[in-house]
């Protein structure tokens, strides 16, 4: 990202909107929440890369029947 100072929030619209449904994988999140230092937001640099992103789609399907244009 060439200028994530312009990146105020992200939108997204298949997730959960609520505390409780986050569960155990987002407690490590939540101490950034409350204290955002830089050593914290390194643990989000895997979070939004492509693989990852990848990964929630297809993890668990038989290969070929998720196309490719719903992720990057």
């Amino acid at each position: 990202m060439r200028q994530p100072e312009r990146v105020l929030g992200i939108v997204s619209q298949n997730g959960d909107i609520y505390q409780e449904g986050l569960g155990p994988k987002w407690a490590e999140r939540a101490k950034y929440w409350a204290n955002p230092t830089p050593e914290l937001r390194a643990q989000y640099e895997s979070a939004f890369a492509p693989e990852t992103i990848k990964g929630q789609y297809l993890t668990g399907e038989k290969p070929g029947t998720v196309g490719p244009d719903g992720f990057p």
